[in-house]
């Protein structure tokens, strides 16, 4: 079943704060009446069927490049946009092959599982580290004090930026996290461009020290790769570094914060990996499937064609929502009910195709590690406040997580 433009069927709508908290009903609705839905909100086609969200993301009829259309669109081009523009358009997940495939291999020495490996000693020390403060205490704001931290530390430690540097950007991916991830605010673009231009001038210093004095971290052979002529440019590379720790720590701060708010909001299954911990695994995937912190992907049609018996245009923007495809109970039966131990669980947490997320193996590590020794740290606990979810088109991510416990 398809939906013309324009059709009544209730719309998804970033400015609804009901929406923003619990999409899900409106998701479960579309997928019923309109699963390939044009949303005079959007500006686009909505998916919610996991069987169309995935066509879309491994067909090459759906193009990744999003942002060059964008910047075009904006002539005469605001000096912000302009700056934006400049490097933006180079992130690997804005590209397609052959671009993308060449990125690809340059970026993906890092990510491997072998090297992904050698951080589970750092992890294990962060993660310890950052919860050790939390015992003296009875309350946190769990995304502040750990969910963001530990992610930043582990992906700032790959690149070889100084930890104490950290903080400094965490500021710059909040404001540049604004115009990536579609948000609301009217001074998106001023505050983007800022944080792009002083991150863009921090690791063009990092790239000229790497050159001079080679260490054992992943900018070290993306210099090379420059050197050698697999990255075109040093702009391709600075704007790749600046993708690796925005995307590094956002997602998982995301996953970290979610995961525990619905282990808490669901007592049954916080206590059943209390008595079977070797759980924690399949609890992870279940948490990347039950609320993702990967909102949507969106795409651009670069040839007319139709999904699911839908026609869409050359130049149509589509919304393949993650989020809505692993609540499909074509695929997950009962999908609104969190079951840590799910089995099988095909969720599309991490993206498909050649897009599948590069820190995917990083990504598990981190929450397989954190997640028991929160459990463990945190008895008795409880959300005190119910959390306001940021209006973001591309991430399911909330502003705090405050709660209360008691200490282990």
């Amino acid at each position: 079943m398809g939906a013309e433009r324009g059709g009544g069927v209730i719309d998804f709508d970033l400015g609804d704060p009901d929406h923003v908290r619990d999409p899900y009903p409106v998701f479960a609705g579309l997928r019923e009446a309109a699963p390939v839905h044009w949303s005079d909100s959007l500006g686009g086609w909505m998916l919610t069927r996991y069987a169309d969200v995935a066509h879309v993301l491994r067909s090459p009829v759906f193009s990744a490049d999003t942002i060059s259309p964008f910047i075009a669109s904006q002539a005469p081009l605001d000096a912000d946009i302009a700056r934006l523009g400049r490097l933006v358009p180079h992130w690997a997940v804005f590209t397609d092959p052959p671009d993308h495939t060449r990125l690809r291999t340059a970026l993906n020495q890092g990510f491997t599982n072998r090297q992904v490996s050698r951080l589970r000693g750092f992890v294990e020390d962060v993660t310890d580290g950052l919860l050790a403060p939390l015992a003296a205490r009875t309350e946190a704001d769990f995304v502040r004090q750990f969910a963001y931290p530990l992610p930043a530390l582990v992906i700032a430690r790959l690149l070889g930026v100084p930890d104490e540097h950290v903080e400094r950007f965490k500021e710059w991916s909040d404001d540049l996290g604004e115009f990536i991830t579609t948000g609301t605010s009217p001074q998106r673009y001023s505050r983007a461009s800022a944080a792009m231009e002083q991150m863009a001038d921090y690791f063009a210093v990092m790239v000229r020290q790497r050159r001079a004095r080679p260490a054992d971290d992943l900018l070290t052979p993306l210099v090379a790769a420059l050197d050698a002529g697999v990255m075109a440019s040093e702009d391709e590379l600075v704007s790749n570094c600046i993708l690796l720790l925005f995307a590094g720590h956002e997602t998982t701060t995301n996953l970290l914060a979610n995961g525990l708010y619905h282990l808490v909001s669901h007592p049954d299954q916080l206590a059943r990996l209390r008595r079977e911990p070797s759980l924690y695994p399949s609890a992870v995937e279940e948490i990347f499937r039950f609320d993702n912190p990967v909102h949507g992907l969106t795409r651009i049609v670069i040839a007319d064609t139709a999904i699911d018996g839908t026609p869409v245009c050359a130049g149509d923007r589509v919304f393949a929502f993650i989020t809505a495809a692993n609540r499909d109970p074509a695929v997950h039966p009962d999908p609104d009910r969190l079951d840590v131990a799910r089995d099988p669980n095909r969720h599309l947490g991490f993206g498909l195709g050649i897009h599948f997320c590069l820190g995917a193996p990083l990504a598990r590590l981190e929450a397989t590690v954190a997640l028991p020794r929160v459990v463990e740290a945190f008895p008795a606990v409880r959300v005190t406040e119910q959390p306001t979810w940021k209006p973001l088109l591309v991430l399911r991510a909330m502003d705090a997580l405050a709660i209360e416990y008691e200490p282990a």
